[in-house]
């Protein structure tokens, strides 16, 4: 059997298949408002579909009724537990815990079994803490690069295009490029910041915390990055494959 995974987040919708031992093929991606009809036209039927969804009601619907339409089959769509694959929610109410934010988790305590940070730099840039006995200390939600570039411009009477931001200088010479940093190490400070809280919060630990980062926006945050981190791309697929093979 196989599983057909799909992260389904604000800008992006990610998928791959998985076998039932969890391990991952070729992850591919689209923008999430792209046209679904020709998206796995090649794929074979899966044995069970499970996605996680942070968009809107109604692009859960189109996916439903798409694989319905396909396959004649209703894919699952993951909540947060209050407890699975040794994490201990945080949240009061776990279900409000984005299903995104629960899969990375158990990605990364699975992978490490000790204290973890997990980073997911998307549409909004979330930060999830958690201890080496895999309790969820809880999280921080912020914009994200694009989302704070858009506020900004939205919000002030600056005439800049926030397309045309660059990648961050930290002294900048243009209002164009003291945006493009101001969002980026606003971020990147923040990651810091958080790292050097949980490593003081157990700093009698035999080993220091680890730092999973993922999300779209990663791969440019990572280059300011002051703490140590482990960059992984399908942390969120890699979460939803643990669910599906213990489903």
């Amino acid at each position: 059997m196989s599983y057909l995974l799909i992260d389904d987040g604000n800008s992006r919708l990610k998928w791959t298949m998985a076998s039932t031992t969890g391990q991952l093929s070729v992850v591919k991606q689209i923008p999430s408002d792209s046209k679904l009809e020709t998206v796995w036209d090649s794929s074979e039927k899966p044995g069970a579909i499970f996605i996680s969804s942070v968009g809107s009601e109604k692009h859960k619907h189109d996916l439903i009724n798409f694989f319905e339409n396909k396959w004649r089959m209703s894919p699952s769509f993951i909540s947060s537990p209050a407890k699975g694959f040794g994490v201990t929610n945080a949240y009061h109410q776990p279900e409000r815990l984005g299903s995104d934010r629960w899969a990375a988790m158990i990605a990364a305590y699975h992978s490490t079994q000790s204290t973890v940070l997990v980073v997911d730099a998307g549409t909004a840039l979330t930060i999830d803490a958690i201890d080496n006995r895999g309790l969820h200390l809880g999280g921080l939600i912020s914009p994200g690069l694009g989302l704070s570039r858009t506020v900004l411009a939205s919000g002030t009477n600056i005439d800049f295009d926030v397309a045309d931001t660059i990648s961050p200088n930290l002294f900048s010479q243009t209002t164009e490029q003291a945006i493009a940093s101001g969002s980026h190490y606003a971020l990147s400070s923040l990651i810091d910041y958080a790292y050097r809280q949980l490593d003081e919060q157990f700093s009698n630990s035999a080993s220091k915390p680890s730092c999973y980062l993922t999300g779209g926006d990663a791969e440019q945050i990572k280059e300011t990055l002051q703490c140590p981190y482990i960059y992984e791309p399908s942390l969120v697929l890699k979460g939803l494959a643990l669910i599906a093979t213990e489903a």
